[in-house]
């Protein structure tokens, strides 16, 4: 569970990961690889552009959900998510997305949890090992 300070930002998200394209637009910000880049921010919001990846980005930005990273070769600007706390609402997001039920999520969690600690645990492990057991 997150912070109850942290409850605006997971209400901005969840509006926003319900948007046409949204939900694209988050997985690649938790992707990161291709970056998230426009060739420039949006300067007016309107209801009618609410479904343009340009308007989706430049929100994510401005509400402090997404932050600058540079510029690619060609002088898009590029965005990334600004921490580790910011990116726990965007898992959070995720698993409330693809996992509705509370259990769906405990038990998802659980699952990612383990999996991350027996894969940081296993040194040098390969499939040819495995045939060997």
């Amino acid at each position: 569970m997150l912070d109850s300070n942290l409850a605006m930002d997971r209400g901005k998200l969840s509006y926003i990961s319900k948007l046409l394209n949204g939900e694209t637009v988050i997985f690649q910000a938790l992707n990161e690889t291709p970056p998230l880049t426009l060739p420039e921010l949006a300067n007016r919001f309107g209801v009618d552009d609410s479904h343009d990846i340009t308007f989706i980005v430049s929100l994510l930005y401005f509400l402090g959900i997404l932050t600058l990273n540079g510029e690619s070769e060609i002088g898009y600007l590029n965005f990334k998510i600004p921490n580790l706390v910011v990116r726990k609402l965007y898992v959070e997001r995720l698993f409330e997305m693809f996992l509705p039920l509370d259990t769906e999520r405990y038990e998802g969690r659980q699952l990612f949890y383990l999996t991350r600690y027996l894969i940081s645990w296993t040194p040098n492990w390969h499939c040819n090992d495995a045939m060997r057991i």
